[in-house]
């Protein structure tokens, strides 16, 4: 299978978040394990990938720790649960990281063929993925960002599938 579409499924199993009685249904280390696979497929197109391969295996390990999710911790402003709050504030900054590398290495990627259609729309993904990943720790603290977040999070996802379909000509 195409690395692309390895990263693709791996996207899916991230974004969606069933929990039952806090527990993970569908886990996201399945999804970052999907795409360390995925990304070992297409090493040989640009250098970042071999960084966001590396991210993803720190991802897989932090998402362990997101198993499981106390449905009644989430306190807000002065009660804030600490370990939830740092925990995903360091999901973001690496997430941030690995974003970069993925999809400014598609972008590169596909300048070196001169497909300047990926090219706007890997940078596009970019910028978008940033504005949608800085906020998210600061649901915590505002908790009334929540419902913009997943609205434009849910934007973010299409336009990053969309990119990564598109990327599976690179290969």
């Amino acid at each position: 299978m195409n690395g692309f579409k390895l990263i693709i499924i791996g996207y899916l199993f991230n974004f969606l978040d069933f929990r039952l009685q806090g527990i993970d249904i569908i886990p996201d280390f399945v999804g970052y394990l999907l795409i360390f696979i995925g990304l070992s497929k297409v090493l040989d197109l640009n250098k970042k990938f071999e960084t966001a391969r590396f991210i993803s295996i720190i991802l897989l390990i932090l998402s362990f720790f997101e198993l499981y999710q106390n449905p009644n911790s989430y306190q807000i402003h002065q009660n804030i649960e600490f370990f939830p709050f740092l925990l995903s504030s360091v999901i973001t900054i690496i997430s941030i990281i690995y974003s970069y590398c993925l999809f400014i290495g598609i972008k590169e990627s596909a300048q070196a063929i001169n497909d300047q259609n990926l090219v706007d729309k890997a940078q596009i993904t970019w910028i978008l993925t940033i504005i949608t990943i800085i906020p998210i720790p600061l649901v915590f603290i505002m908790p009334f960002l929540a419902i913009p977040l997943i609205i434009l999070g849910l934007i973010v996802f299409v336009f990053q599938i969309y990119t990564l379909s598109l990327a599976q000509y690179l290969v």
